[in-house]
């Protein structure tokens, strides 16, 4: 039981911030760390399913394994999505 509240506290948070991104108050860097926070939450609330919450230092490496053990492999990709993956050219970064 402890478990799924922890999920439930993470996802209540992240979706109050992304309501609160509807109308910003914040600007530019602020604005963008808001967005970043909402999706920490949002993912973590997947993550503490199977586990403590991730930290933010191999947040990336860390997560598509526990969304496969939440039953949902795609979220992994979702959140890269989110993040902006498919605007970057990771070939040419080398």
């Amino acid at each position: 039981m402890n478990t799924i509240l922890r999920a439930r506290r993470n996802a209540e948070h992240a979706r109050q911030m992304c309501n609160g991104l509807q109308l910003p108050v914040e600007t530019g860097p602020a604005l963008i760390l808001k967005y970043l926070k909402a999706v920490n939450h949002a993912a973590n609330a997947i993550a503490v399913l199977n586990g403590a919450p991730l930290a933010e230092r191999r947040f990336l490496l860390q997560f598509p394994a526990r969304a496969e053990a939440a039953g949902r492999p795609g979220l992994a990709a979702g959140l890269l999505s989110l993040l902006g993956a498919a605007n970057m050219d990771f070939f040419s970064l080398s």
